[in-house]
């Protein structure tokens, strides 16, 4: 897979099966990766897993509105 075009990917259901995997690849191909799952503690464990291939990780994403 050729991934050097993408500079980041937003991964959602991240926390463990294909998502993980997606993720972890994604990673490895050098892409910065943003994980989400509704299982916060899957999602933490994801990015830990994206930080030891790569050093870095982002685990969460605040977005604010103004409503």
């Amino acid at each position: 897979m050729e991934i050097t075009q993408v500079k980041l990917h937003f991964v959602t259901g991240a926390g463990g099966g294909v998502g993980r995997a997606t993720a972890l690849a994604f990673a490895r191909e050098g892409a910065s990766v943003v994980v989400a799952d509704i299982s916060e503690q899957a999602n933490q464990q994801t990015a830990r897993m994206i930080e030891e291939l790569v050093g870095r990780a982002l685990d969460r994403l605040e977005l604010k509105t103004n409503h």
